[in-house]
Order: C-alpha cells, then structure tokens, then sequence
C-alpha cells in the first residue's frame, strides 16, 4: 500500500504539470492564430494615427504579405514544442548512454526449470527518491 500510495501522489502531480502544459499550449496557440489579424489592425491604425494614406494597392499588398506569414507564425509553437521535446529526449539518451556498463559478474543465469524461484535477490540496494 505504501507503493501504491506514492504512485499515485505521483501521479496526481505528473497530472498537475500536464494540465499546465494543455492550459499553456491552449493560450500560445491562441494567441499565435490571433497575432496576424492583430498585426494587420496595429499596422492600418497606426498608418491612420500618423496619416499615411490607405489606398487599396497599398492594403492589398500588406494582406497579402500577412498571409504569407500566416503560416510560418501558426506553425511557430509547435515547431518550439518539438524543439524542447526533442532536447529532453536528447537529453535522456545521452545521460543513459554515459551510463556504467553492466558488470558481467553482476547476473547469475540459471536455465529454464532449475529452480522454482522466479526471481531471487541477494544484497540488493533500494532507495526511496
């Protein structure tokens, strides 16, 4: 029961963080798909502020290149997420594979039928983290 309980205040805080992570990528997401319209309203109020004219060649052009960046910006925080994800995993693999190797003298093998132990564990070191 003392495991169990400690996986699941784990889990209630694996499931804490998660939730953060869902609520923070649900406002970046919001506000990258809004940042091209807020882009091109800041853009023509400001040329209205300081009085440059709007003519039609001038809004036609600066929509059409706000589209274009369109894209690129939604696709930013994904590109941003799979960065850090991909750097954690990185991460990971590296601190395993600096790992010591496992000593040959270490593991006993008995063949299949031998024993009626399944599993046997001599001098070992737990630690509870």
């Amino acid at each position: 029961m003392k495991f169990l309980s400690e996986i699941l205040e784990l889990r209630q805080v694996e499931t804490g963080w998660l939730m953060k992570c869902v609520y923070n990528s649900a406002m970046i997401r919001y506000v990258f798909w809004g940042a091209p319209g807020l882009v091109a309203v800041a853009t023509f109020g400001t040329c209205m502020l300081i009085g440059i004219p709007l003519e039609s060649g001038k809004i036609f052009s600066a929509l059409a290149t706000f589209r274009i960046l369109q894209e690129p910006i939604y696709n930013l925080p994904d590109t941003i997420s799979m960065i850090v994800q991909t750097k954690v995993s990185l991460d990971r693999i590296a601190s395993f594979t600096s790992l010591d190797d496992l000593k040959n003298d270490v593991l006993e093998k008995l063949p299949i039928g031998s024993s009626d132990t399944a599993v046997e564990i001599v001098d070992g070191n737990f630690s509870n983290q």
